[in-house]
């Protein structure tokens, strides 16, 4: 009994081993990085057991050909830290990775079908990082505005916007609700139909004030609830007579 319980245990080491060294790499593109700023390039390895080496092949849409950098381990995988830092705003940079783990070989992108990665101004770069959503948008109930802020370091958030029936552009402060999630809730008397235009303005934690979008607003619309039906408290039997 004992023989077979340790043969069990053998086999299913065995196959997790199996399985382990199928598993493959993974990465998630970058694709823009603001301007200034090192590009982090990180691979993360199934087999964490196995050892493995990477390189990062990397150019600008000018070279002919790709610089190579090798990669460096950490516990989960392999990173590299590219020397974008140089790159004006405007520039793109294409790369791709070769990732060798004992006799397996892993590609993310190739010499033909690089990513790329876009250097953007501050402006630019912070405007890709924050996003808007709405929960709820009927008028006359409670209207919630999420933010979240990526990468984007900031101290406080203050919601600018115009409504139907107000005169005027009002300045609310947001509320931080996570790391970089903040939201706005506006209560129905304030919530009207029609479109809203709405911009930003963020203080980050480097000092700098931001308005986002930089010029103009943008929109979205709030619907007008639909009429509600009165209900026929009536009997089933009288409702087909006509009422005094």
């Amino acid at each position: 009994m004992q023989q077979l319980h340790y043969s069990a245990v053998v086999l299913t080491l065995s196959l997790l081993i199996i399985i382990t060294s199928g598993c493959a790499t993974t990465h998630k593109p970058v694709r823009s990085i603001k301007a200034g700023q090192i590009l982090p390039v990180y691979v993360q390895l199934g087999d964490t057991k196995t050892p493995a080496t990477g390189q990062v092949h990397y150019r600008q849409p000018a070279e002919a050909q790709f610089n190579a950098m090798q990669m460096n381990a950490r516990s989960d995988g392999l990173y590299a830290l590219l020397p974008t830092a140089s790159l004006p705003a405007g520039i793109d940079l294409l790369y791709y990775i070769d990732v060798q783990q004992g006799e397996k070989s892993f590609a993310h992108g190739a010499p033909d079908k690089p990513y790329v990665v876009h250097v953007l101004d501050p402006l630019q770069w912070a405007t890709e990082q924050v996003k808007l959503s709405i929960e709820g948008d009927l008028a006359f109930a409670p209207l919630i505005i999420h933010v979240t802020t990526g990468e984007l370091d900031v101290d406080t958030i203050t919601l600018l916007y115009t409504i139907p029936g107000v005169v005027g552009e009002i300045s609310a402060p947001m509320q931080r609700v996570g790391d970089s999630h903040w939201i706005l809730k506006v209560p129905p008397p304030s919530v009207h139909p029609g479109p809203w235009s709405y911009a930003m303005v963020l203080n980050t934690t480097a000092g700098q004030t931001l308005r986002i979008p930089g010029a103009g607003s943008r929109q979205f619309v709030i619907k007008q609830p639909k009429a509600i039906k009165s209900r026929d408290t009536r009997a089933p039997g009288d409702r087909h007579q006509k009422p005094d």
